[in-house]
């Protein structure tokens, strides 16, 4: 009002212009103007009255006269708007000037208004959309907002920010609407920092504010920032829409962030939008984008619609993943649904087609795009070219981009790229070049890379000089790629020395680098210098390569560097554990060959352990004729014949070394028709034709000559084959020349040995197809001569005769060389068998040595043996055969046999037979000695030196469990082969040491020995033991390195090892891309899951499994059985148990053990008694399961009683016998038993066992014995960080920290690592206030020093530790520092705040874990039911129990128990009741909560019965089970019941007594008048005196009035501690009921001398939400009055029906009147008569209490619920009072 008031009276002051009385005229006019402003709410009129028109007319003429040059300026005005823009101009003058309008002379305003239109003007011209931005208080929230949709449209950044400051200057500053409009221009603009200032200043926000923050995060590629923001959103309890979900997941999917991803849609289906189209195709998008493409494909298959975003989130994932042909399948789908495509469609498929479509897709998709008319959107076209370039249909690109009016850098790029690829398009290539560099199209890297990469294919230096200067135009220092491309490029076009130049001159060099420099001196012959930069290389750091070794191999090879070139390829195999592939052996090969070392080239190349190629034999072809090495030229030839049948260049050079030898060929060579060599190459003079044995026709024509020999190319007209052979000039000139057209005979066959390769008819093992079914018939004549084989088919063959054919299919597979050995099927072996008989086919030696071990290959031992028998005569291959044979059969008794009458007839045994028979020792299993025998044997006839034997007996003593020995034996192997390694290995790993395993296989490699699948599968299987992920990767390298990764064996050993990983889904992985599984592969899937505890996956896997494989073993059953072995998984298992019976596996002793464990775990002890008791065999580890049942399900003593059996049987036991059994001793009341054990596992001498050891020192940890537990640690060998971390947790269990923390200092002192157990232990140890700061914070400070702070379990230990100590703030400091919080870190600090009795904030942490989504477990619910019952809130407990109940939790025992005690604590007996488990089914601390229960409520006949049925039906009691009944003994007098329970707690029980079980034995003799007999118990107690003891004597002082025994017990309860406030009030009440007053008085001085001040007495009641609380004389509850009132009707009442007030409770000097007075003004009366005023007549009233309810009041409270008629629940710390009917629940003895 001020300002405004000042303002008018400004504008009425004297004018100072010099106008006359116009500036009094315009001010009037400016008047009129501001009212009509005010009055219209500052919008303009558009109807003004005649009077002002005309006045308004005026004024514009005259201006426009004065004024008229500045209108011409004013361009965006016409005339009549002149002076509706007068206030513009006025607010122009406010905002720049400072001064207003009407203080203007005419000259200024002249002058201000040119300055003003100029810059009106400038602000026109900057944005057409800014029309009316300056005129101030006038712009609207409506405009505003209009105004930034035009800026949001037209992307105009400055004029937005114009915007932006008009909006501040006037008061639009905190509009919701206007800034969330704000976010989303700065986002379009890119400004996304702007953005984010106007989000933070934002007093408020809304969903569309936090969706537009996060969608502008994710539009400009801050994804991360974008996920956080939208976890902020969440944490802030937003709820997200579905635009929020839909820019979240699009950062997950940019990201390539799974677990982001799922953690959004978890909150999508929490937040119920996954059905929302938007939210699903962007979800589809994010799996696809990810690679899950069946969890995208699952999702879009569940959608009810699909828009074209969905079915592109599809089709582009399948072309990101790499799937062209489902990308495609996709899109043809979608055009089959009637969607029509648009950009991203296309765009994507496309892009599938590029990666491998083809080019008729593409030719297809490019149709599509004509069709729709995308023709002409650039990014379509240069997609369309990209993939036509690398489809190779290059013209098809040049074309479509010629055609583009506009030509962008993309389009040229894929087009060069696709040149260059190609290599033959050079000319093409450069003149697009030229074309972009004319039209000025910017260059990249990747252009110039591909053009000096075509340079380089040129080998043209001119042009590439051109395009390196046109390279160094645009990028002066360009990048390594572009150094990489102009070395390559300098060396393949001649100028070495200019790659070297370019080499220098790059700042910065990669392996690549150094490789392409390398290379280029090798092509050029320079081999010292690419040797020299190697080492170079090596000493700057850089790590050689394949390539960068074939590259040295090739220049050592090309310059006769041999010493240099085995040097390089050892570091290459040795020192960088590359595997070399066959081009580095091939360069090797070479090496070699070109120094005529071709033993050493053929001895690498039957060592090398790779498929061999053409160009290793091709090098050794081609030095052996060089050199004239026959033999190995002939191999050589052979071997590339099969491998290159068309390449005639092998004929040639193996001709010519025959030729030059002057031999002929041995063999002939078969040629297809279609490979015949050119004419240039094969010189035929002379054209023959044959006909062979009447049958087959031949021409026959010479095509080289030799030292008298004719090499004759043969040409089979009937098969139309060729054929390659020699023959003397003699026996060609037989041949007489055939005119064309005729055939005629020739004598002189037999002189050409080419029967064996004119046949390419049915193969033999289609043979006996060739039989038809209806000519077999019977016959016995082939079974009497030979009664291995099949008479029938050797009849068929002489019935069909057949003698010709038969020999055609035995020459057919080349029989004379490979007899038998080739043959695949068991029938075309006997049939082939059967025509050797019946065709009188005599069989050598060879041959019959290859029948027989076909017949024993196919398990016809039988067979075998007759043709051995058979025999003539054998060599030592047929024994050999024989005998590995009958090891292959499993009949390692006859092998062993055979080798003894071998022996006896004096063959000579070789190193095959030795390690077959060997072979049969280990597999025997019971075969030992001959195994030892062997090796005697072995070592007298000198053959240990064999490789294969000594492998063999490797594999021998590794199998019997002798690793020493098979290692000695190992170490003393002259050679080592793949198999010796794998056998020592295999030893190691069977004896349970991986460790070793990885050992020996590092030595393998360094002594550059590959492995083979049997290698890598044990390897990877010691990873898994050792869960050693870094080494479980590496040798993942290597399996891959070496191509074993589709091997059965390796790909199960993976699945195994990622499952120790917890690697679940790599494990997956592996399974899923398996080409074969076998049932061991099925069965590892299987245990992985069920490791992990996935019982659906691992049944789901098996329903598979029965349904592809149909095979199901023990193993597999094992396994389905281990998984569900828990509560919730028991029915399943019991389903497997059916199965099993069903399968009649029952009995397998594998299977029933696994029962046992299931049983055991779900804890169905009876079930797994059932079992056992079933078994009808029974190894070690059933009885160790049975045991080990007992035990978990606290039966300690009937384990024992099996640990007893097996004594009494004399069966052997083991280690885990053992630990079984001390665990079962860990019980107090086993103390006995466990020394007797101890004593048993002495006398076995398992006492060195570190797993007994550790479990004994636990066991006496848990005894309380820790003397005992140090002596068994100290005469341990070597006790491991287990056993420290059980003598650590020993201390902490029975409270001794300083014991705990010295323990810690030894392990550190001794140098064992700790782990996060180890600190858990530690802290659990400080569980006091004064071990706070003497242990607890240093150890604190220890474990951010060692780094496991990060820890989870360590976090919650020191919240609990912090909490234990009484500093709960520290507690929620540690877990409100925690920025990622674990179910288990939660559930900590409820449990914390509990334990400390702030329930209201355990309450509150429980609220906010809903609230933020974690998961409740039953440990959540543990804590939060126990925090309402330490609270005594029935309505927050019953709440949390119907949580329970409808998250399924119900069923979980310990969220029953504290449900029970919840319930019980809060006086609902009923409930607790009806809650109970059955008597059977009832676990110790469910028996202890009822008990505690009934003493609470004043059922202490009820709890003693209670006490009697547990010892009848459940588990032993404990310490806590003798609380609550000596509780319930005090609460009822039961004096002589309760001594003898005490006195039967130790006797009886083995329960040793604690502080508070003598804390209730006094306050029971004391109450009930035994005072003496109080205080002497004291004297006798087992454990010292705390303050609860001396303060409960105390109490009964005062009940007793014993004046005396009160001073001294009050002086003790004084030296324990002087602030005690109870030592003085109770002391003080003693005082006061004996009447002396003055002590009363002195001890309240006392008290506030020593600032001591009294618990104040509380008492309350819950209404609804509100808790109503009420003090001593409370007068300030808004209910006074009433209350008051009520209570005088209370007391008429009481009296009435006969209540005498006691005043012996009133405690203070002052007359029975006001004493009478004061008890009526006690908390819990002014609660009693609230409650009666507030809650309904028929209803229970609950009334609460801080401390012991007073006496009098007792009695009040009973006469009231007799009046009243109610039942009244009051409850004090100690116990509940049920009222009802004038009577109490404690029977007045309380």
């Amino acid at each position: 009002m001020g300002s405004e008031s000042k303002e008018k009276k400004r504008r009425s002051s004297p004018s100072i212009s010099s106008d006359g009385g116009k500036g009094k005229r315009r001010r009037s006019v400016e008047d009129k103007k501001e009212k009509r402003k005010d009055k219209k709410s500052h919008r303009h009129s558009k109807h003004h009255s005649d009077k002002e028109k005309k006045s308004e007319g005026k004024h514009k003429d005259k201006r426009h006269k004065r004024d008229r040059h500045l209108i011409l300026e004013f361009q965006e005005l016409s005339n009549d708007d002149y002076f509706s823009k007068n206030n513009e101009f006025a607010a122009w003058l406010k905002e720049k000037r400072k001064i207003y309008f009407a203080d203007l002379s005419t000259e200024s305003a002249r002058e201000l208004f040119t300055e003003f239109v100029k810059d009106w003007n400038k602000q026109k011209l900057e944005s057409k959309y800014y029309e009316g931005i300056v005129t101030g208080p006038r712009t609207s929230h409506k405009w505003n907002i209009k105004q930034y949709g035009l800026c949001i449209d037209k992307k105009a950044k400055k004029q937005g920010h114009l915007i932006h400051t008009h909006l501040i200057t006037n008061g639009f500053g905190s509009d919701l609407h206007l800034n969330t409009k704000l976010i989303i221009f700065y986002v379009k603009v890119g400004d996304v920092i702007a953005a984010r200032n106007v989000f933070d200043g934002m007093p408020e926000r809304s969903v569309v504010s936090w969706t537009a923050m996060v969608s502008g995060y994710s539009q400009n590629g801050r994804f991360e920032k974008a996920f956080v923001l939208f976890s902020d959103m969440r944490h802030c309890g937003v709820k997200a829409n579905q635009f929020t979900y839909g820019s979240a997941l699009r950062a997950c999917t940019s990201l390539r962030c799974l677990d982001m991803g799922i953690q959004v849609q978890g909150c999508i289906q929490k937040g119920r939008f996954v059905e929302n189209l938007f939210v699903k195709s962007a979800l589809v998008d994010f799996h696809s984008k990810c690679g899950k493409m069946e969890d995208a494909s699952y999702l879009f298959g569940t959608m009810m619609e699909r828009d074209v975003v969905s079915w592109n989130a599809m089709i582009g994932g399948y072309a990101v993943q790499g799937f062209a042909d489902d990308s495609f399948c996709m899109f043809r789908s979608m055009l089959r649904g009637g969607l029509v495509p648009d950009c991203y469609t296309l765009g994507s498929v496309l892009r599938a087609s590029a990666e491998g479509g083809g080019l008729i897709i593409a030719n297809q998709i490019h149709g599509i795009i004509t069709q729709l008319g995308y023709g002409s959107y650039d990014i379509v076209t240069g997609l369309l070219i990209n993939a036509y370039a690398k489809n190779g249909s290059l013209r098809s690109a040049k074309d479509l981009r010629k055609g583009m009016l506009k030509k962008d850098l993309f389009s040229s790029t894929a087009l060069i790229t696709g040149y260059a690829h190609e290599g033959i398009y050079s000319v093409d290539a450069l003149d697009l070049f030229k074309e972009m560099n004319q039209m000025n199209i910017g260059m990249d890297d990747v252009i110039l890379c591909s053009m000096l990469n075509i340079c380089a294919n040129l080998a043209s230096f001119a042009l590439g000089t051109q395009i390196h200067a046109f390279a160094l135009k645009y990028q002066p220092s360009y990048d390594v790629a572009m150094g990489n491309a102009l070395i390559d490029m300098y060396a393949k076009s001649g100028e070495i020395e200019d790659a070297k130049r370019a080499f220098d001159e790059m700042e910065e060099k990669n392996v690549i680098s150094w490789t392409s420099l390398i290379s280029g001196y090798a092509k050029h012959g320079y081999g010292h210098m690419a040797v020299s930069l190697y080492k170079k290389m090596e000493s700057k750091g850089f790590k050689p390569n394949d390539v960068t070794f074939l590259s040295l191999l090739f220049a050592c090879s090309h310059t006769g560097l041999t010493a240099e070139g085995c040097e390089c390829f050892n570091n290459m195999v040795n020192k960088y554990n590359i595997k070399p592939r066959a081009e580095h052996y091939s360069c090797m090969v070479d090496l070699f060959a070109r120094q005529g070392l071709l033993e050493e080239a053929y001895n690498l190349l039957c060592k090398i352990d790779i498929k061999h190629n053409a160009s290793l034999w091709g090098a050794i072809l081609g030095a052996s004729s060089i050199y004239g090495y026959m033999s190995l030229g002939k191999e050589a030839a052979s071997n590339l014949f099969n491998m290159q049948p068309e390449n005639s260049v092998n004929y040639v050079v193996l001709a010519s070394i025959y030729s030059a030898a002057g031999l002929c060929f041995p063999d002939t060579f078969v040629l297809e028709p279609s490979f015949l060599p050119p004419s240039a190459v094969w010189k035929s003079s002379d054209h023959r034709s044959v006909q062979l044995n009447g049958n087959l026709t031949v021409s026959v024509d010479e095509v080289g000559s030799a030292l008298g020999m004719r090499q004759l190319l043969t040409y089979d007209m009937k098969t139309k084959t060729h054929f390659l052979f020699s023959v003397s000039r003699s026996v060609f000139n037989t041949i007489p020349k055939t005119p064309v057209g005729k055939t005629r005979q020739w004598a002189p066959v037999s002189t050409i040995t080419t029967a064996s390769a004119l046949i390419n008819e049915t193969p033999v093992e289609n043979f006996a197809e060739q039989v038809k079914d209806d000519d077999l018939k019977t016959s016995n004549a082939g079974s009497r001569r030979w009664g291995c084989l099949d008479g029938d088919i050797a009849k068929v063959f002489l019935q069909q005769q057949h003698t010709d054919y038969g020999i055609r299919c035995l020459n057919a597979v080349n029989f004379p060389l490979k007899g038998f050995s080739e043959i695949t099927s068991q029938m075309a072996g006997k049939a082939l068998h059967a025509f050797c008989i019946v065709g009188s086919v005599n069989l050598g030696i060879f041959q019959t040595n290859t029948l027989i071990n076909m017949y024993s290959k196919f398990g016809n031992i039988e067979h075998a043996r007759y043709v051995f028998d058979e025999m003539r005569h054998r060599n030592e291959a047929s024994w050999s055969t024989m005998l590995s044979g009958y090891v292959r059969v499993g009949l390692y008794e006859e092998a062993v046999g055979l080798f003894c009458q071998m022996w006896g007839l004096g063959v000579e045994p070789n190193g095959f037979m030795v390690a077959s028979l060997i072979t049969a020792c280990s597999r025997s299993g019971y075969m030992a000695d001959e195994g030892f025998q062997v090796h005697g044997f072995v070592v007298k006839t000198g053959i240990l030196g064999d490789v294969y034997v000594g492998t063999a007996l490797v594999h021998f003593y590794g199998s019997i469990g002798l690793v020493y020995n098979a290692q000695k034996l190992f170490e003393e192997m002259p050679d080592h082969n793949v198999v010796s390694w794998t056998s020592l290995m295999v030893g190691y790993s069977d004896s349970g040491n991986p460790g070793e395993v990885l050992n020996v296989y590092q030595r393998m490699r360094q002594e550059g020995v590959s492995g083979n699948q049997n290698t890598f599968a044990t390897v990877t299987s010691s990873c898994g033991l050792l869960e050693d992920q870094v080494l479980g990767y590496q040798v993942l390298g290597h399996i891959i390195q070496y191509g074993f990764e589709d091997s059965v064996s390796v790909a199960n050993s993976l699945i195994s090892m990622f499952s120790s990983f917890s690697s679940v889904e790599e494990a997956c992985y592996v399974f899923d891309h398996m080409n074969e599984c076998d049932i061991i592969s099925w069965n590892a899937m299987i245990s992985a899951y069920a490791h992990h505890g996935l019982c659906r996956e691992s049944l789901r896997c098996f329903h598979w499994m029965r349904h592809l494989h149909n095979e199901t073993n023990s193993t597999t059953l094992s396994s389905l059985l281990s998984v569900c072995s828990s509560v919730d998984n028991l029915k399943w298992g019991r389903g497997i148990h059916g199965l099993v019976v069903k399968l009649g596996l029952d009995s397998n002793v594998c299977i029933c053990n696994t029962l046992l464990t299931l049983y055991s775990e779900a804890g169905r002890s009876e079930d797994a008694e059932l079992v056992f008791q079933a078994m009808t065999e029974r190894d070690l580890i059933s009885w160790n399961s049975m045991m080990a049942c007992y035990v978990q399900d606290g039966k300690c003593l009937d384990g024992l009683k099996i640990l007893a059996e097996l004594l009494q049987m004399g069966k052997v036991m083991n280690h885990v016998t053992f630990a079984s059994a001390l665990a079962a001793c860990s019980n107090p009341e086993c103390l006995i038993e466990s020394k007797i054990v101890h004593a048993l596992i002495i006398v076995a001498g398992f006492h060195d066992f570190l797993i007994v050891g550790n479990a004994l020192v636990t066991m006496y940890g848990k005894l309380g014995m820790m003397m005992e537990a140090k002596k068994v640690l100290q005469t341990m060998p070597q006790p491991d960080r287990v056993t420290w971390n059980a003598l650590i947790g020993g201390h902490a269990e029975n409270e001794e920290p300083n014991e705990a923390v010295k323990a810690y200092k030894l392990i550190r002192e001794k140098g064992i690592p700790a782990n996060y157990i180890t600190m858990v232990s530690v802290l659990g140890a400080c569980s006091a206030p004064d071990d706070l700061l003497k242990h607890g914070m240093p150890i604190h400070a220890h474990i951010v020093l060692t780094g496991f702070e990060s820890d989870d379990y360590v976090k919650n230990s020191l919240i609990t530790m912090y909490a234990k100590c009484g500093d709960l703030n520290s507690s929620n400091y540690i877990f409100d520092g925690l920025g990622n919080k674990s179910p288990i870190t939660w559930n900590a600090m409820v449990a914390a705040n509990a334990h400390h009795g702030c329930g209201e904030e355990a309450l509150k942490i429980f609220g906010e874990m809903r609230n933020v989504g974690v998961n409740l477990d039953q440990f959540s619910f543990s804590g939060g039911l126990a925090a309402t019952a330490n609270l005594a809130v029935l309505e927050e407990g019953q709440q949390l129990h119907g949580l329970v109940i409808k998250l399924g939790f119900e069923s979980d025992l310990h969220v029953t128990n504290a449900a029970m005690d919840m319930y019980g604590k809060c006086g609902e007996m009923h409930d607790v009741l009806k809650m109970l488990p059955q008597p059977i089914n009832r676990s110790r601390l469910s028996w202890n909560i009822l008990i505690s229960a009934f003493a609470r409520h004043g059922c202490f006949q009820k709890a003693r019965e209670t006490f009697h049925e547990m010892l009848k039906l459940g588990p032993k009691p404990d310490h806590v089970t003798f609380v609550s009944l000596l509780s319930a003994c005090n609460h009822g007098g039961l004096v002589d019941e309760g001594l003898a329970y005490y006195d039967s707690m130790t006797r009886e029980f083995g329960v040793f007594p604690g502080i508070e079980h003598c804390v209730c034995i006094i306050d029971l003799l004391g109450r009930s008048g035994r005072l003496s007999h109080a205080e002497g118990f004291i004297k006798e107690m087992p454990v010292p005196p705390n303050d609860l003891a001396w303060r409960s004597l105390l109490a009964a002082c005062r009940i007793h009035g014993n004046l005396e025994l009160a001073r001294k017990t009050a002086e003790h309860l004084l030296e324990l501690d002087p602030s005690d406030d109870s030592a003085y009030v109770l002391y003080s009440n003693v005082c006061a009921t004996s009447g002396k007053w003055e002590d009363v008085e002195n001890l309240r001085k006392e008290m506030g001398s020593n600032n001591i001040k009294k618990q104040p007495a509380c008492s309350w009641v819950k209404l609804k939400d509100k808790v109503h609380s009420f003090g001593m004389g409370e007068k300030y509850h808004p209910q006074a009055s009433r209350i008051s009132a009520k209570l005088g009707e209370l007391m008429k009442m009481t009296k009435e029906a006969g209540y005498v007030p006691d005043t012996s409770f009133a405690l203070h000097d002052m007359d029975e009147e006001q004493k009478e007075y004061n008890l009526w003004n006690h908390s819990e009366r002014l609660a009693l008569a609230f409650g009666l005023i507030n809650t309904p007549e028929s209803s229970t009233l609950r009334i609460f209490k801080n401390l012991r309810v007073c006496g009098d009041c007792h009695s009040v409270y009973k006469f009231v619920s007799g009046i009243v008629g109610r039942k009244i629940v009051l409850r004090d710390p100690y116990r509940f009072h049920h009222f009802s009917g004038g009577k109490c629940s404690c029977g007045d003895y309380w």
